[in-house]
């Protein structure tokens, strides 16, 4: 039995979709239309440089934008190549 890293492949683009179906829209709610136009209470100054750097350079932000980045971006080019090698397109 030959051992293959589908499943790997697979894992990862499932979580893309996951966070590109969940956690994006969230985000984009959040951070787009809530945080401006102060929803929750916020001051005006939620996007100023020091608090967008300080929130950048913690670790556990740094992992969270990794993931919100990267599996989404994973999901979407396995989708574009798929698509593109498509054997009814040849």
């Amino acid at each position: 039995m030959t051992k293959t890293f589908e499943p790997l492949w697979w894992s990862l683009f499932s979580a893309g979709g996951v966070v590109a179906a969940l956690f994006l829209p969230i985000m984009i709610l959040l951070s787009g239309i809530a945080m401006p136009l102060e929803w929750f209470g916020v001051g005006g100054d939620v996007f100023a440089y020091e608090r967008m750097r300080g929130f950048v350079t913690h670790p556990i932000a740094q992992i969270f934008l990794f993931v919100l980045i990267s599996f989404p971006l994973f999901h979407s080019a396995h989708r574009i190549h798929a698509a593109l090698s498509d054997p009814w397109l040849k």
